[in-house]
């Protein structure tokens, strides 16, 4: 009578006992091409045999995006209604010098004028968007006297410090990113502008 051969089985080895066969067989082990290690198999576990499954990290917690444009940024609307204040005085002032000196003086300050109205048309939106409510600055010209070179010497300082409170501004508001990013593009709008005009006083 025939004996049946046993199957092929998916269980794991038992370390111990292929240890001490494989002694018996290769008794010099630092000669064996062959290393008798023998990683344990799981058919549950995916991936390498014998490479344990790191656990699942947990989610990151959730956390609240600054806030950007909206009521939470309520605290900086004073920032805001004074640069509009700021920027409708400045803009008069742009256009009683131009219409006072004339030939290039005009034509500059005639260019500088849509950067400005730019500037007050996004401070009134970024207003709009966290209060809800639409801001009329009720500043008026600032005088300027003297001849076309003092005027734009005014206009240059104005300037100048229009950048400087921004900077400040920016400096200040962690909390809104969105309006942060706004004061710094302003900021830099205020230096272009007088840029230009200090590029014109050089040409005098």
């Amino acid at each position: 009578m025939k004996q049946k051969t046993p199957g092929l089985t998916l269980e794991p080895f038992d370390q111990d006992t292929f240890q001490r066969v494989w002694r018996r067989v290769m008794p010099d082990q630092d000669l064996s091409p062959i290393q008798p290690t023998v990683p344990a198999f799981s058919p549950d576990s995916p991936g390498t045999p014998g490479t344990p499954t790191p656990p699942a990290s947990p989610c990151p917690p959730q956390t609240s995006p600054p806030a950007c444009l909206c009521p939470d940024s309520e605290s900086y609307t004073p920032c805001l209604e004074q640069l509009m204040e700021d920027t409708c005085a400045l803009s008069r002032a742009y256009q009683s010098t131009a219409r006072r000196c004339g030939g290039r003086t005009a034509r500059l300050l005639s260019s500088l004028l849509p950067s400005l109205g730019q500037d007050h048309r996004r401070l009134c939106a970024a207003y709009f968007l966290i209060t809800g409510e639409r801001y009329t600055p009720a500043s008026q010209a600032v005088p300027l006297s003297g001849a076309a070179p003092w005027q734009l010497r005014s206009l240059f300082l104005l300037e100048q410090q229009r950048a400087a409170k921004l900077s400040d501004y920016a400096t200040g508001t962690s909390g809104d990113p969105c309006l942060r990013e706004l004061f710094r593009e302003l900021e830099h709008a205020a230096r272009l502008r007088a840029g230009r005009i200090r590029a014109l006083l050089e040409q005098m």
